[in-house]
């Protein structure tokens, strides 16, 4: 369960983004993965938190929570699953809706 210091709005948001790029660079392939941490950092617009780690993992369970993602087992890299295709088109949508 994600950690309920961070705010939630700001962990959505980083989780909207990073799924987003995941898909943008794997071109929605389930069997690519991505370094968690290049994904990461290429994903957060700006952030104020003093624990970084602390956010970045609660991103990353947030994303796990839903089943957008799998994490391998060392915890180094992700992928998209089915899940987070069908997530990203509905985001896709909605942000295209609102522009």
């Amino acid at each position: 369960m994600a950690n309920p210091s961070f705010e939630r709005k700001g962990v959505v948001k980083i989780a909207d983004n990073l799924l987003i790029k995941l898909f943008e660079e794997t071109k929605g392939d389930e069997c690519e993965s991505i370094k968690i941490d290049d994904i990461y950092s290429r994903s957060i617009i700006s952030s104020n938190s003093k624990d970084e780690t602390g956010l970045k993992n609660n991103v990353i369970q947030h994303l796990n929570e839903l089943g957008d993602i799998t994490i391998n087992p060392k915890r180094t890299e992700i992928s998209i699953t089915p899940e987070g295709i069908s997530h990203y088109k509905i985001l896709k949508r909605i942000r295209e809706e609102v522009k």
